[in-house]
């Protein structure tokens, strides 16, 4: 017989009864999302001519806003029509502050001639927009039906996140070092957003040691990038610090091992990046098997 669940009276009731432990993994899950999403943003909405990366702090904000909301709408027990109603408040407040930052960032603070300009933006009329209204319309909406469809956070969940992220972050990677110019913020930033999407992905799955190579070996692209160094010497010294961090944790009994081959073997011929990560402290010996292919 299952125990149901009651609605909180009062926040600090909410405090209490929340499992603390899930909610801080499913906001390192938001914000392991909001790096390869920051990646597909910049590379799409930024205009000709425009070196700046759409802020990435308008990503994060959206996003953990989004599933925030959700989550406590679902812990209060609210229902409809107070939960559209409700939702749909948080959508335009959002909105707004996307749009006021994301498109119109060279107005001033207090400066309102924005809003005009955002109308006739969404009517197709010229404005004086940085960039796309209805791209930053269409980000929201994404934030918040992610806020809404979002799993529980699991430990499996997080695991699923990793995977599907890790292959759009690469293959975002490879459409960044085609199709965005030499002197773009995004293209100089590819190093930074690796290192933070893996050191999330290390604090998800803390004592795991699943992330920390890569981040490791990503910290060491960056750094490279910062000297001026080639995307080619960035990708090497990320392949090779990964594999040096997970010698340093391993492989004894509660280490693990990290394999790097080019190519996958069940596919003869195709590319990619093929790493196996093999944890001896995992109930069963658990292997993991993480795929990059463009």
């Amino acid at each position: 017989m299952t125990t149901e669940r009651h609605a909180p009276v009062n926040f600090r009731d909410l405090v209490t009864h929340l499992d603390w432990r899930q909610e801080l993994l499913g906001l390192a899950v938001v914000a392991a999302e909001a790096f390869p999403v920051y990646v597909l943003v910049s590379l799409v909405l930024n205009p000709d001519g425009m070196l700046e990366a759409f802020p990435f702090w308008i990503i994060l904000f959206l996003l953990l806003t989004a599933h925030t909301v959700a989550r406590l709408l679902d812990a209060m027990r609210v229902w409809s029509p107070e939960y559209e109603i409700k939702m749909a408040i948080g959508v335009i407040l959002t909105l707004l502050v996307a749009i006021r930052f994301g498109s119109y960032g060279q107005h001033g603070l207090l400066d309102l001639g924005w809003l005009g300009d955002a109308v006739r933006a969404l009517a197709f009329l010229p404005n004086e927009q940085e960039r796309q209204v209805w791209g930053v319309v269409v980000v929201t909406v994404y934030a918040w039906w992610r806020g809404r469809s979002r799993a529980e956070p699991t430990i499996d969940s997080a695991f699923t996140t990793l995977r599907i992220g890790s292959v759009a972050l690469f293959v975002l990677i490879i459409g960044v070092l085609i199709g965005a110019p030499d002197d773009s913020q995004i293209r100089q930033q590819l190093s930074t957003v690796t290192v933070g999407f893996f050191a999330v992905g290390e604090m998800m799955l803390a004592g795991s040691f699943f992330m920390l190579p890569f981040a490791g070996g990503a910290l060491l692209a960056c750094i490279a990038a910062f000297a001026g160094a080639s995307i080619a010497v960035q990708w090497l010294l990320f392949v090779a610090g990964s594999a040096a961090a997970s010698l340093a944790l391993g492989p004894g009994d509660g280490g693990l091992t990290v394999a790097f081959s080019l190519g996958d073997e069940r596919a003869p011929g195709a590319f990619g990046l093929h790493l196996l990560v093999h944890r001896a402290h995992d109930v069963g010996r658990r292997v993991d098997a993480l795929d990059l292919h463009p």
